[in-house]
């Protein structure tokens, strides 16, 4: 390949936002989700790696170094996406830019609503609102097991929570629901029905590893599809699958944790099959930091972002000579914020390869949208494709 390198792959940290986007609402123009993991603690962060990397340089950290000799490229995304959602910031990260915002019924599900999925699903709701998703279960879980009825629950970020108890809804009983549901629930600008199996009881429950994500928005003319229709093999880790409904996927695995989310991507690296021209593109979602921030629980939020800074270098000893790792973030989502929702923030970009050097150079300064994530690699595999973007490919090889 003329442009050197051979297979890049994107690692979203979602929810990593590092301070508010100018757009953000009023009260969230304090939020700044690792500085406020950072200062929560005492002892502060301890992210060694992700510091040489740059993201000291980013936002105000006392324990992160800003540093100018770099060992990558550093830099923040925006979106032009209006939804704080996953489903928005992953899309654009691929070139789709979501303008028609969608909604949260945080506070009330429309009748309108609850009137048609009762008809057309042909089942009875618990309808409940304005609550946090493990409040939702303790208190209501008694009532669901009763009646048997499933849990409905809004949540801030768009998403429509179907809660049902694995031992009274069979599993794939529960996705069949949600199909359902989510054909009627994007004509009301949801994003994404998010299935929310568990067991237990209230006091003791837990969410199975059986949770998906539905999303209302048709992968199509994303990323994806463009390098599989050029023959270029898309490997995906985490719920990228279920983002994108599968589609543009060549293979997939799931990850319930970080650990496990980075041992597949070192898998595909090491065993993913490329095309004739050596090409390949790994897709990788780790999830934990979303759940923390939306937990509000700003301890276990720092202890996700040392672990994966401590298992960084496991990815990068594993990566060839022309690989390119790109580690980004999806949206905000500060947990010392009040309530539960995402938070409109700028993400980090931060990128590392062997083949390309900063040389002190490593700033990318702040890029107009995420789609210049999609439009790089675009310019990498030669897709001559525009998303709208400015690449910041030039930038780099100009260093190399």
């Amino acid at each position: 390949m003329t442009k050197g390198i051979d297979r890049t792959i994107l690692i979203v940290l979602d929810s990593l936002g590092v301070g508010p986007m100018p757009d953000a609402l009023y009260a969230e123009r304090t939020c700044n989700t690792i500085s406020h993991v950072h200062d929560s603690r005492t002892e502060g962060l301890k992210v060694p790696n992700l510091e040489k990397l740059g993201i000291g340089n980013l936002t105000y950290m006392k324990t992160v170094e800003r540093i100018k000799d770099t060992s990558g490229f550093y830099g923040k995304i925006a979106f032009r996406s209006t939804g704080t959602d996953s489903i928005s910031g992953h899309f654009e990260m691929t070139g789709v830019s979501l303008f028609d915002a969608f909604q949260s019924h945080f506070e009330r599900l429309p009748d309108e609503f609850i009137d048609n999925i009762i008809k057309n699903t042909e089942t009875e709701y618990l309808i409940k609102n304005g609550m946090g998703l493990t409040k939702a279960i303790s208190e209501f879980a008694d009532e669901h097991k009763k009646t048997k009825f499933p849990i409905l629950l809004p949540s801030e970020d768009s998403s429509l929570y179907f809660i049902a108890n694995e031992e009274k809804i069979e599993i794939e009983t529960q996705y069949e629901m949600c199909k359902k549901l989510i054909s009627i629930a994007a004509d009301y600008r949801f994003a994404s029905v998010t299935c929310v199996p568990f067991t237990g009881s209230p006091e003791n429950f837990e969410i199975t590893k059986n949770k998906r994500v539905f999303p209302a928005v048709p992968s199509r003319g994303t990323l994806l599809h463009d390098l599989l229709e050029k023959e270029i093999p898309v490997y995906c880790v985490g719920k990228i699958t279920e983002i994108f409904s599968n589609n543009g996927i060549t293979d997939s695995k799931k990850a319930d944790d970080t650990t496990e989310a980075i041992e597949n991507i070192i898998e595909f690296i090491v065993k993913g099959v490329r095309n004739e021209a050596g090409f390949s593109f790994i897709f990788a979602n780790l999830a934990d930091f979303d759940k923390h921030g939306h937990d509000r629980d700003p301890e276990n939020y720092a202890l996700a972002i040392e672990k994966f800074d401590l298992l960084l270098p496991k990815i990068m000893r594993a990566m060839g000579e022309r690989d390119m790792l790109m580690i980004t973030s999806d949206h905000g989502n500060d947990p010392t914020f009040s309530g539960n929702g995402h938070t409109r923030e700028y993400v980090p970009l931060l990128v590392y390869s062997p083949f390309l050097r900063p040389k002190g150079h490593g700033s990318l300064g702040v890029r107009k949208t995420a789609s210049d994530i999609a439009q790089t690699i675009a310019d990498i595999y030669d897709l001559k494709k525009s998303y709208s973007a400015e690449s910041f490919w030039d930038e780099l090889v100009v260093l190399v």
